[in-house]
């Protein structure tokens, strides 16, 4: 078995025991779906000025790259999200979360109007 380099999402996969398929690269192939989505939070971000003031995180890549999966969190459900925000807010975080699969303007999104459950890990690197 080859050794991954340990700073890959694959090795950082790993050692989290997240399943290769549910890397957020892999997640195209489940849209329509209520699938699992993991990998690095690399951007959240409220929009106050928008109607529902959602909070946008974004796995894998930051907006407006096509090769993230979004997770639209809207303020009417962000007491149920608010302590992984925080924590997931500071970098060097992961996050796997289990919802609806969708494309939203050519992006994959999921959604917390659609029930979610997740997990989060800090310090990943």
């Amino acid at each position: 078995m080859r050794r991954l380099e340990e700073s890959t999402p694959e090795a950082i996969a790993e050692r989290l025991d997240i399943p290769q398929s549910h890397l957020w690269y892999n997640a195209g192939d489940h849209i329509g779906e209520t699938c699992t989505v993991a990998g690095p939070v690399v951007d959240v971000y409220q929009a106050t000025d928008a109607n529902g003031m959602p909070i946008f995180i974004d796995i894998g890549a930051a907006y407006p790259s096509d090769n993230r999966v979004t997770l639209v969190v809207w303020a009417e459900h962000y007491d149920d999200f608010a302590e992984m925000i925080n924590a997931v807010d500071h970098g060097g975080a992961w996050l796997s979360v289990t919802s609806y699969l969708d494309v939203y303007e050519g992006s994959l999104q999921m959604n917390s109007d659609n029930g979610c459950d997740y997990t989060w890990w800090t310090g990943v690197e």
